[in-house]
């Protein structure tokens, strides 16, 4: 086929594939509701071997090697020519998801924390890559991932994703918070870059929509400030080193 045109049988095979997720994620909502009323630790292992099954009707690896990868191995996997399965791709990042409560259900955190930032990583990238799957609200499944992960260490690349994302949505203070999560870490060249970035983005940004997005132009300055100590703390450190 020319000029990027899917051939009537591609496309059907995709909705096809659409519709057997959707029946997937559907499936996965009804189990995830009686896991909820599990108590035992016997019960919330059954469930796991229960969740594993769902890894298969993705036809995917199970969670132990997937976790393995690079998030970009691990949207290269779930890819075809190069184009990203975004109906996968959050297909997935639902079942890491719940995966991951399971886990921390059982204080398993590290396991639980490898999941939720998978998922995390998977939803951001559908979103951005305009993901419109029925019934899989990718700004709802953000946000709650984002809760999640709130104890847990959450890496540079995905902080950047997650930086971009509230940014294009007008939520700037939960931009800057994503920024500062980041630099607290470690002040690396991409994350100054990306600060720089973005105060100088907002300079151009009209007060009221700053109010909006519960960044006012006085805290902006001062976030600037914070990033100018920040980053001469690290070139200090870094020459002390």
């Amino acid at each position: 086929m020319s000029g990027g045109k899917t051939s009537p049988r591609g496309e059907g095979m995709r909705l096809f594939q659409r519709d057997y997720i959707l029946r997937m994620i559907e499936q996965l909502s009804q189990v995830m509701a009686r896991l909820l009323m599990l108590k035992s630790l016997e019960e919330r292992q059954e469930a796991l071997v229960l969740l594993e099954e769902f890894y298969g009707k993705l036809r995917l690896p199970p969670a132990r090697l997937l976790l393995r990868m690079p998030d970009p191995e691990l949207l290269a996997l779930i890819s075809t020519n190069g184009q990203p399965d975004l109906d996968k791709a959050v297909g997935l990042g639902m079942l890491l998801k719940e995966e991951g409560r399971v886990h921390e259900s059982m204080e398993q955190y590290g396991e639980s924390g490898e999941r939720f930032r998978k998922a995390l990583y998977l939803f951001l990238t559908a979103e951005r890559l305009g993901a419109d799957m029925p019934g899989a609200d990718c700004r709802g499944l953000i946000e709650e991932t984002r809760e999640l992960l709130r104890p847990y260490f959450i890496p540079e690349h995905t902080l950047l994703l997650l930086l971009d994302y509230y940014t294009s949505a007008g939520q700037y203070a939960f931009a800057e918070d994503a920024l500062f999560e980041l630099l607290e870490q470690e002040v690396s060249p991409a994350g100054r870059q990306a600060g720089e970035r973005f105060y100088r983005m907002l300079q151009e940004v009209p007060d009221e929509s700053l109010e909006e997005g519960r960044l006012p132009r006085h805290e902006l300055e001062q976030g600037r400030a914070d990033l100018r100590r920040l980053a001469e703390r690290g070139d200090a450190n870094s020459r002390l080193g």
